[in-house]
């Protein structure tokens, strides 16, 4: 969605699409990891804590603009 704010940045495994019966620990924000891998079946994001935690470390309070782009690329090299 074009000009979307206040997207959070939080933990989490799963992203797929509920209506096609995937798990999801999002609607619309962003988790981070160190790794891609399986859990439970589904593709998913690892080691999100502590994803989380090093990339607070490293913002501190800062604010920031973040751009979201899209490669088809990336999206190979997962799946």
């Amino acid at each position: 969605m074009p000009e979307r704010t206040d997207i959070e940045i939080h933990s989490g495994n799963f992203c797929g699409d509920k209506d096609e019966g995937y798990k999801s620990h999002v609607e619309g924000c962003i988790i981070l990891g160190q790794k891609i891998g399986m859990l439970e079946g589904q593709v998913a994001v690892l080691s999100s804590h502590q994803a989380l935690v090093a990339f607070e470390a490293d913002m501190g309070k800062q604010s920031f603009v973040l751009s979201i782009g899209w490669s088809d690329a990336v999206w190979e090299k997962i799946v």
